[in-house]
């Protein structure tokens, strides 16, 4: 049996372990009305059915009562290591009851509005191996379509920054929050040098504009930028989701006549990564897959498309620090450094997930483009990717406004888009 045989098996394997264990929860005196609504459709002989959903870290499903697939609950099992960890290294399963308290601490915060699933179940259901049951998310696109499309709804944008920065100035008491999901993260700092190392020394194709680059830059600068990187992971400044890119997000799919869904709402899921951390961190992880999305975008000729995600993003960075001041955050006066840090995790997963790891590329229809201008989008990526982790996490320009700094990331972005464009037009 092929690698992928082997995967859809355990996930099917999973499925019917996830099915037995939720089985006894699904009863009338559930406190949650949905598992009460389940148990009462099974006490009429249907029977508890499930769909296997995409994911990189866990295994997640759709699970429901035959016949109907409304009454949905959301099922994700977390395992002591991560499916996108190259080495498959430890990764804490702490993490999944972390993200439960997660959940229900912006469940209760802010109510019926909480941009999140409400959380039912933490259970542990074998060894090793933890569940967490949720609310369906009634809003189930995957917001990362919009950017893809290149028509990204502005509501959603603003809410997201908004409900962001309410995240990142949430008080806390624990600086070792969730400490043992990092473990896993510090295991790439040697596999993104070794990496560089063997880019560089590939002898490729001069006309491949990141391995130019990386000749350019250099292996002791490159693990300079890596050891900046590493002392920028251990700051404890905020709390963090971890994990914001926008495959992370749910919105309510577009209507039959092309527009956004009618009430602009949408969820922030995937809380296991929730630490404290770098204050730019969470903005600076959403910014990557925009930034993907404008090359894919350049490639297919519609630059003006990609010109409409970069003010997207510059909404996105308005709305985020009017909040982070209303919120009386303690870097509201020093955004510099904020927008500094947010190009450094902006570079860190451009670089090493979208580029060296590639998690989440299937979500991005690649075959709308010739391979050669998917391969130029991606060395694009890598291109700003370490630029970025430069200027984040090594440059300190003391004279640099918040604005220089915008004006910098935007020029950079629209370089590459010009680039692109321009090599797609001649090939």
């Amino acid at each position: 049996m092929s690698h992928e045989g082997d995967l859809e098996h355990d996930k099917a394997v999973k499925l019917q372990l996830v099915i037995e264990k939720l089985l006894p929860y699904c009863t009338g005196d559930s406190e949650h009305d949905d598992l009460r609504r389940i148990g009462a459709a099974l006490a009429t002989g249907s029977e508890l059915v499930g769909e296997n959903l995409e994911g990189s870290t866990n295994f997640s499903y759709r699970i429901y009562p035959s016949g109907d697939r409304q009454l949905s609950v959301f099922v994700k099992i977390g395992f002591d290591y991560a499916r996108w960890n190259p080495d498959k290294s430890h990764y804490d399963l702490d993490r999944i009851a972390t993200e439960f308290d997660m959940l229900k601490k912006f469940s209760d915060l802010l109510g019926s509005s909480a941009p999140v699933a409400k959380p039912y179940l933490c259970l542990d259901i074998a060894p090793k191996i933890k569940m967490i049951v949720a609310q369906w998310a009634p809003s189930h696109e995957v917001w990362a379509h919009q950017f893809v499309r290149g028509e990204v709804d502005s509501r959603i944008m603003r809410k997201f920054a908004q409900f962001l920065a309410t995240v990142n100035t949430q008080p806390f008491d624990d600086k070792n929050l969730n400490d043992g999901i990092k473990e896993s993260f510090r295991d790439l700092y040697p596999i993104a040098k070794a990496a560089f190392a063997q880019i560089i020394a590939s002898g490729g194709n001069p006309e491949d504009e990141f391995y130019s680059y990386a000749v350019e830059l250099g292996q002791e600068r490159f693990n300079e930028i890596i050891d900046a990187l590493s002392t920028a992971y251990d700051r404890c400044d905020v709390l963090l989701h971890g994990d914001t890119h926008a495959i992370n997000i749910l919105v309510e799919p577009i209507s039959e006549n092309g527009s956004f869904g009618e009430k602009g709402e949408y969820f922030l899921c995937d809380w296991e990564m929730v630490h404290i951390g770098d204050k730019g961190r969470d903005p600076g992880t959403f910014y990557a897959w925009p930034i993907l999305c404008a090359y894919f975008l350049a490639a297919r000729g519609e630059k003006l498309k990609s010109s409409r995600i970069l003010q997207s993003m510059r909404e996105f960075w308005d709305v985020y620090t009017v909040y982070l001041k209303e919120n009386n955050s303690k870097y509201a006066n020093d955004l510099v450094t904020v927008l500094r840090s947010c190009l450094g995790w902006c570079g860190v997963y451009a670089f090493v997930a979208n580029y060296l790891i590639g998690v989440q590329r299937n979500y991005m229809p690649f075959h709308l483009v010739s391979k050669n201008a998917s391969d130029r989008c991606l060395a694009a990526v890598a291109v700003t990717g370490v630029k970025c982790l430069e200027r984040g996490f090594l440059c300190s320009d003391p004279t640099l406004t918040m604005e220089d700094l915008w004006k910098w990331f935007e020029d950079l972005i629209l370089e590459e888009v010009e680039l692109i464009a321009k090599w797609c037009d001649q090939s």
